[in-house]
């Protein structure tokens, strides 16, 4: 089964803050500029409450090691805590 998706706005700020839903947890708060009208009417008068978000990372890297992931794995576990450090992918453009 093939799926449309129809792109709606783009990402323009993020940071990483205490989630408001999960006491104790991080989240990721996302700032979007809404580029389609119909999209922005249904935000506004509710019919859409969530959104979706993809993301495409050139450069993405180890946080503990520094390797690029787009060329190989390294022995770390995303969303694991090793070493006292907790893995992840980061992007960097």
């Amino acid at each position: 089964m093939i799926r449309t998706v129809k792109i709606i706005g783009r990402a323009i700020d993020a940071r990483l803050g205490d989630s408001e839903r999960l006491v104790g947890s991080k989240a990721l708060f996302i700032t979007a500029e809404i580029l389609d009208d119909d999209a922005q009417k249904d935000i506004k008068s509710g019919l859409l409450s969530t959104v979706s978000i993809g993301m495409t990372g050139h450069d993405v890297r180890c946080s503990i090691c520094g390797q690029d992931l787009n060329e190989g794995t390294c022995e770390h576990v995303r969303g694991e805590n090793m070493m006292g450090r907790h893995a992840a992918g980061i992007s960097f453009r």
